[in-house]
């Protein structure tokens, strides 16, 4: 029994360090090399725990993913670049092969969701100091009130801010559901460091991430009384952000707001980033409409923006690229990955637990920030998978044991 409390607690250890990596390394071959050492790390951690007798099952999960990875190679056969298609499948299968071993082992444990949230807010906690060291807190209060933002340096700023917009949105859940205020302490280097970054993804993250976390938590069997709590939380966030991009630490990523405001309305001044991603959109649909079915192969896309712009770079709207590389076909195959996860979320919704909110919340946040990231082939991406399948077994699983929740 020793011996399998040690293993475990090595596994948090070591998964906390995996999900860290993905942002510390980014998607750079040494980063690749971490995710395979950590996943066999833990497979014998795992493997000693259960005795060497390691239980395994092909579940959606896998077929899911599996699915869209053999699209990516198939895609290889019609695609201006084969190469670049062949390497996206590659990658899918890699990161697969190493999310299976972790799908393996929180499949049969009792408080997984638990344990996965636990690892990933203190992989969020190691991100976030490790970039308080790298540029050094000076530079970051430096940029927050010249209203500039960080370089793109051991990593991408956006991804930064993510990762802290997500630990916000974890102990928040904390501190709401579980009233551990002592949690608050952990945002503050977290906000300072999303105002740093001037994400806007990052600050639509947080914003509508604990707004939908404050939803959950005063559902009501009264519909007036739940459309009573709504409407008065609402009112009262629209103030709280008004009051909050007036500050003059919000400058330089309320600037970034305003320009991305004024992009989907038509009034005000467009920043540079907004409408070069608005010029992506457009290129990403001219590709789509000469190719609807199958595409142009799958990381094909990088191709028209390297000969219109003269460099190399995707089209920053995950929707976009999956339609221009791959079509129609290549995009439902995608994005029933979702359908699943949605379909079954609905489907065993009353036989959910508490974390249950905390992955309806991180899935409508990836649907969101889609709109301004590739993310299909991102190890972080397919984490976020296995938490969503995760959590489903556990609800079939309270269905089947005829635990229905008590929320």
């Amino acid at each position: 029994m020793k011996l399998k409390e040690k293993s475990n607690k090595l596994i948090q250890i070591l998964m906390a360090s995996l999900i860290a990596s993905f942002y510390i390394f980014g998607e750079n071959s040494f980063g690749s090399i971490i995710l395979f050492i950590i996943a066999i790390m833990i497979f014998s951690a795992m493997a000693v725990e259960y005795n060497f007798k390691i239980p395994f099952k092909i579940e959606s999960f896998h077929t899911v993913i599996l699915l869209f990875a053999l699209f990516c190679f198939l895609s290889a056969f019609w695609a201006l670049r084969a190469g670049y298609a062949i390497e996206k499948g590659l990658t899918l299968i890699k990161i697969l092969v190493c999310m299976s071993i972790l799908y393996s082992y929180y499949s049969v444990r009792e408080n997984a969701l638990e344990e996965l949230f636990s690892a990933l807010l203190w992989a969020s906690l190691v991100v976030v100091f490790y970039s308080y060291i790298f540029y050094g807190k000076d530079l970051i209060i430096s940029v927050i009130l010249k209203g500039k933002r960080l370089g793109n340096s051991f990593s991408n700023v956006n991804a930064i801010g993510m990762v802290s917009g997500v630990m916000i949105i974890i102990t928040m859940f904390k501190v709401i559901y579980n009233k551990c205020m002592w949690y608050l302490i952990l945002d503050i280097p977290a906000v300072i460091l999303i105002l740093a970054t001037s994400s806007r993804k990052a600050l639509i993250m947080v914003f509508i991430g604990v707004f939908l976390l404050f939803i959950f938590k005063n559902l009501n069997k009264n519909i007036f009384m739940t459309v009573f709590r709504v409407i008065s939380i609402s009112i009262i966030a629209f103030f709280l952000i008004r009051w909050m991009m007036s500050l003059e630490a919000f400058a330089g990523i309320g600037k970034r707001m305003n320009g991305m405001i004024a992009l989907l309305t038509g009034k005000g001044v467009i920043d540079s980033s907004s409408l070069l991603r608005y010029e992506y959109i457009k290129l990403g649909m001219d590709i789509f409409k000469r190719n609807p079915i199958f595409g142009i192969g799958m990381g094909n896309a990088r191709l028209f923006v390297s000969s219109n712009y003269g460099y190399d770079a995707y089209l920053h709207n995950n929707y976009v690229e999956i339609l221009a590389d791959g079509g129609i076909v290549g995009f439902v195959i995608y994005y029933y990955i979702y359908y699943v996860v949605i379909r079954d979320l609905i489907k065993y919704f009353k036989y959910r637990e508490k974390y249950t909110v905390v992955v309806i919340v991180l899935l409508l946040m990836q649907l969101i920030m889609d709109y301004g990231s590739v993310s299909y082939y991102y190890k972080n991406t397919i984490f976020y998978f296995l938490i969503f399948f995760i959590c489903i077994r556990k609800m079939k699983e309270r269905k089947r044991s005829g635990t229905v929740s008590s929320d």
